[in-house]
């Protein structure tokens, strides 16, 4: 990974979401973007739009007014500075929704972190119809993090993959952020009940996963059938301890249908208080 996009607030709500945003680049080496909201009530007055600013960090410090959220966002400066952790933080005028679209669309992200209140209303975060949204016109994948879960460094990934559905692309994204963490990849697929043939097809699928897994040394796979495919993966992901879960979205369903009330995936962030990467195909 190279580069990656993060919204913030600074409420203290959001420490978690900036520790797994940090965590991440200092070890993928990546730039790190910080959007903050609220952007019109930052800068002094006389500051223009569009503020860029990267390392050092005493033109941020004197183009931010001097309020409790602009304090916020130089400790969050200082701190990346104090880390050695490539950053931006990128203030405009514009409305946040078009600016993280046009952000994350135009300058090839390779991830977007954002927070969830609770898992059952991830959409407070991002104020309603904004992360409905950004699912909608955003296709990078997106790091979900439950903003009341403690940061845990991440030492064991389960990948929940549908084997009808592999994509060979995405589990290499997952397992570059295995290595990242040096963390166990625990492969898992839960196998429903299949039409005749259905066997054949997720035989040939499962050579592939594990053909393309090989080359990690710690990768684990877990294939078993069960009529629960919720509780199947519910209870892989307690019984490793998995500090992290990843899903993929069908081809023929859109983000807003991925996290939706009927959605398993939306089910998933309501029952685990794991961090979620989600890839969108």
């Amino acid at each position: 990974m190279k580069k990656l996009l993060v919204p913030l607030d600074f409420s203290s709500s959001n420490q978690n979401v900036f520790s797994y945003a940090s965590s991440l680049a200092r070890r993928s080496q990546a730039e790190l973007t910080i959007f903050p909201t609220g952007s019109k009530r930052l800068l002094k007055q006389g500051s223009q739009f569009l503020f860029v600013h990267t390392n050092p960090i005493e033109q941020l410090i004197g183009a931010l007014k001097e309020t409790e959220a602009c304090k916020a966002i130089i400790d969050v400066a200082q701190q990346l500075q104090a880390k050695k952790i490539n950053f931006r933080v990128k203030i405009d005028g514009g409305s946040l929704l078009r600016r993280i679209v046009k952000e994350a669309e135009s300058n090839a992200y390779d991830l977007l972190i954002v927070g969830a209140n609770e898992p059952s209303r991830i959409r407070t975060y991002l104020r309603g119809n904004l992360f409905s949204a950004l699912l909608n016109d955003v296709n990078v994948p997106i790091f979900i993090v439950p903003t009341q879960k403690e940061f845990n460094e991440i030492d064991h990934i389960t990948y929940a993959v549908d084997l009808s559905d592999y994509d060979p692309a995405i589990i290499r994204q997952v397992k570059t952020i295995a290595s990242l963490f040096d963390a166990k990849l625990t492969i898992a697929h839960v196998n429903q009940e299949e039409e005749d043939g259905q066997n054949a097809v997720y035989m040939k699928t499962l050579e592939k996963t594990i053909n393309d897994t090989l080359d990690y040394p710690k990768v684990y796979y877990k294939f078993f059938d069960s009529t629960d495919i919720l509780g199947g993966i519910k209870k892989q992901v307690t019984l490793n301890k998995s500090d992290m879960l990843a899903m993929i979205n069908r081809k023929e369903a859109s983000w807003t249908d991925f996290f939706s009330d009927k959605s398993l995936t939306r089910k998933m962030m309501n029952e685990l208080n794991v961090p979620l990467l989600a890839f969108r195909k």
